[in-house]
């Protein structure tokens, strides 16, 4: 019985070793826009260093315009928007979606056709930091489906033509700015 034990124990910390291993071995990666062959978001040589975005990825937004069909922090990872130049227009929006993610907007515009998803999904926690500069989306999302999700707008313009809160687990903070929307619904 003690040598069972003892080899089921040997195995977890094994398991444990090698998740640890894979886990370190997926740094983030910090990598600034440049747009330099076009304005797919996707195309590793729009990125400096080249290459797409990964999951834990820090992603600087700084000068031109990207396009996506749909954009995410996954988990982990961040995306910062700034200058006034600046656009991102995607169809979809995720922050934290499968974990922590984190979108702070400095300036320029984002346009979001479809949803942002701040904290969207059991588990996750996102953040959307608004201090300057416009965003323009049909939907907003904030800590729906077990999610937790903080929007928070110190400045800037936000035009939305929903915008929703999941009860304890959304909140819109509405420090400075303006936030113009057809419908507010709370859940909870």
């Amino acid at each position: 019985m003690m040598h069972s034990r003892r080899i089921v124990l040997s195995f977890v910390c094994a398991v444990v070793l090698v998740l640890s291993v894979i886990v370190a071995d997926c740094p983030a990666e910090t990598r600034t826009w440049t747009g330099a062959v076009s304005d797919d978001w996707y195309d590793g040589n729009n990125w400096t260093p080249a290459g797409g975005p990964e999951m834990f990825d820090i992603l600087n937004i700084l000068s031109g315009s990207t396009q996506a069909d749909w954009v995410g922090t996954g988990s982990g990872g961040s995306i910062t928007v700034s200058g006034s130049a600046t656009a991102l227009s995607s169809r979809g929006l995720d922050i934290g979606d499968t974990g922590a993610g984190t979108f702070t907007q400095y300036g320029g515009t984002v346009v979001v056709t479809d949803e942002l998803r701040v904290g969207d999904n059991e588990g996750s926690n996102g953040n959307y930091n608004l201090h300057a500069g416009s965003l323009q989306a049909n939907r907003i999302d904030i800590g729906e489906d077990g999610g937790t999700g903080t929007f928070t707008q110190t400045g800037g313009t936000v035009s939305a033509g929903q915008v929703w809160t999941g009860g304890d687990n959304g909140t819109y903070y509405l420090q400075a700015g303006t936030l113009s929307t057809d419908e507010y619904f709370l859940e909870g």
